[in-house]
């Protein structure tokens, strides 16, 4: 669960920032890589940025992201979620219908 706690911290600046009405934090910028030998291979790079959808609001995918395991800053186990997407090709397909 490192990885959760380092993402929680990280994120943690991004709120704090969002709620003092600065600009010194865009989102979290996020790689997923494998190790070999001595070679980190980078699989996969990804951004959860700080504004939602709607423009000035916090970002749903990192707001509560200690209590929001659905969405965790795009790697959440929610459908349309890098976990979750991932879950579902794997173990169980896809659902007829999308929850965000």
């Amino acid at each position: 669960m490192q990885m959760d706690e380092l993402i929680v911290s990280e994120v943690q600046k991004v709120i704090h920032d969002y709620a003092d009405g600065q600009d010194g934090y865009e989102g979290l910028i996020y790689l997923m890589y494998k190790v070999r030998g001595q070679l980190v291979i980078p699989l996969y790079v990804g951004k959860s940025e700080k504004f939602g959808k709607g423009g000035g609001n916090l970002s749903a995918k990192i707001k509560n992201i200690e209590r929001n395991q659905h969405k965790f800053c795009r790697w959440g186990y929610g459908y349309a979620y890098h976990l979750g997407d991932l879950s579902a090709v794997v173990c169980t397909g896809h659902p007829e219908e999308t929850v965000h």
